[in-house]
């Protein structure tokens, strides 16, 4: 496996426990709604470097 495939790996990893954080109860409305902003654009830019190691191969 190719240390790029590895660090998507990893990142998509780290976006889906990111994700489950937002499941607390103890975030506020407005925290909750920020950080699913957050998951959306660390999925934009995982998207975009995974099409971006695909021209590289």
């Amino acid at each position: 496996m190719s240390d790029e495939q590895k660090a998507i790996e990893r990142s998509e990893k780290f976006i889906e426990d990111y994700e489950k954080l937002l499941t607390q109860p103890t975030l506020t409305n407005s925290t909750r709604v920020r950080a699913e902003k957050d998951v959306e654009a660390m999925k934009e830019v995982l998207d975009m470097a995974v099409r971006y190691a695909d021209l590289l191969e």
